[in-house]
């Protein structure tokens, strides 16, 4: 056996087993999902889509290996076998990396609203080249023999759909946590709640944005000797897993938000007893407590209820949202408050 071929199936084996157990962290956070969130169907149906997508590349990966291991055993050409199921395993990771990145866009403009309308419309430009260049690369691997698999047009549609992709999830990223801190900053605090969102966000991004960026490298640096295939293999279980990460993190979320609420009610309780006759002072921390929970709110309820209510005004854990004293305010919506200047306290 030649030692490009050695060293193939030697990458390949670890890249699979890795893939393995990310695919069983798939599943896993599917599972708490599925059994933890009563949210409206087409969320359900696209956390559905893309866990069979991600054990559909699973699968071919296995036929892939099966066809080079065994079909193909002592054949001069064993690492170019299987030139259609990678072709397909392609188009399946260049789906899942798309969707991902759609639902992502779509978070960016929910919590960013018009204002930032620009910001998800670059999200989803730089997502659908990516999306091209990988139909593209696709298209070359069908009709090019595979002894020139790293020509110049290969090489080229490769970075594309790689740099692409990765200008996608740093922008996405950069977005979501630049009005994550601008928010802090603006009601001066950083609570539990914002900074277990800014965790889950740049970890998100950093996670896949490392993995298209070193794709990328390692391809250019050695296309003939697959150091970039193993990264390649467990691109869909990264995004899939990120992104069932940050919806199965809700609870926890809303859990912590109810529990800073309560402290924000007693709080304001001890300073209407302090301040008994400014109520400047009372209002501007309600209007900068309503703009924090508005928009972490936009960011922990997805959904919306079967009645086309937003699932954000129905959620158990919100306690902003319903209560018996009819002294606290409700939620005042964030276009109606954003232009609102807030004095200092």
């Amino acid at each position: 056996m030649p030692p490009s071929d050695a060293g193939f199936l030697e990458l390949n084996f670890w890249g699979f087993l890795v893939s393995l157990v990310l695919l069983g962290v798939s599943i896993c956070q599917a599972y708490l999902y599925f059994t933890k969130y009563n949210d409206w169907w087409p969320l359900k149906l696209l956390v559905l889509s893309l866990l069979t997508l991600d054990i559909s590349a699973t699968f071919l990966w296995s036929f892939i290996i099966h066809k080079i291991l065994i079909l193909s055993w002592g054949s001069p050409k064993i690492s170019y076998g299987g030139k259609t199921l990678l072709a397909v395993e392609s188009v399946v990771t260049i789906l899942v990396t798309v969707i991902a990145q759609l639902f992502f866009a779509y978070r960016v403009y929910l919590v960013g609203g018009r204002k930032l309308r620009i910001v998800p419309i670059l999200v989803v430009a730089f997502a659908l080249l990516g999306w091209g260049s990988g139909i593209a690369r696709v298209i070359l691997m069908v009709i090019t023999p595979m002894s020139q698999m790293v020509s110049t047009k290969m090489k080229v549609v490769n970075t594309l759909e790689g740099g692409f992709a990765a200008v996608s999830d740093i922008i996405a990223t950069v977005a979501m946590v630049v009005m994550f801190v601008g928010s802090a900053l603006h009601t001066k605090r950083l609570n539990s709640v914002m900074r277990t969102l800014l965790i889950y966000t740049f970890n998100r991004g950093i996670v896949v944005t490392a993995a298209q960026v070193s794709m990328v490298v390692l391809y250019l640096c050695g296309p003939q000797k697959f150091y970039w295939n193993p990264v390649h293999m467990c691109l869909t279980k990264l995004y899939v897993n990120t992104l069932l990460a940050m919806l199965n993190a809700r609870a926890q979320l809303r859990s912590q938000a109810a529990s800073n609420s309560t402290h924000e009610l007693s709080t304001k309780s001890a300073t209407e007893a302090q301040f008994a006759n400014s109520r400047s002072v009372v209002l501007t921390h309600e209007m900068r407590s309503t703009m924090e929970r508005s928009r972490v709110r936009s960011v922990l309820d997805i959904s919306t209820t079967s009645s086309g209510t937003p699932s954000e005004y129905v959620s158990q854990g919100d306690a902003t949202t319903t209560t018996a004293d009819s002294s606290v305010p409700k939620p005042v919506p964030v276009h109606s408050i954003e232009n609102i200047h807030l004095e200092t306290q």
